[in-house]
């Protein structure tokens, strides 16, 4: 199946890598897609609100927003992970973890200028 997708990368060694993103790929494909969808839609609009406000250089009410809504997703995906372990979550934890600490600095950075 790999080849016929994808064989510049069968071919190219990354069988394992490609193995497991099929996998998780799959995975996500058979859950229920709820919280999937409402994670991708929240990320995405709260991204282009804080890519607007650094844009038109005002609206500072957005990275205490962004805050408590990142510590609110790292809070329910800590709880997830103390029931059932996935690498999967443990990556958008750590993701929303980096994500968290880019929109701390921003906005550090926001209160000095």
């Amino acid at each position: 199946m790999l080849r016929i997708i994808d064989p510049e990368l069968y071919e190219g060694g990354h069988i394992r890598t490609a193995e497991l993103v099929l996998k998780g790929a799959e995975a996500l494909a058979s859950s229920p897609g709820h919280f999937v969808i409402f994670y991708l839609f929240v990320h995405g609009t709260l991204k282009m609100a804080i890519t607007a406000v650094l844009l038109r250089g005002h609206g500072a009410w957005i990275f205490p927003t962004a805050s408590v809504i990142l510590l609110g997703f790292i809070g329910f995906f800590a709880y997830d992970l103390s029931h059932h372990w996935s690498n999967w979550v443990l990556g958008l934890a750590l993701f929303d973890t980096l994500t968290l600490a880019l929109v701390l600095n921003e906005w550090r950075n926001w209160n000095k200028g």
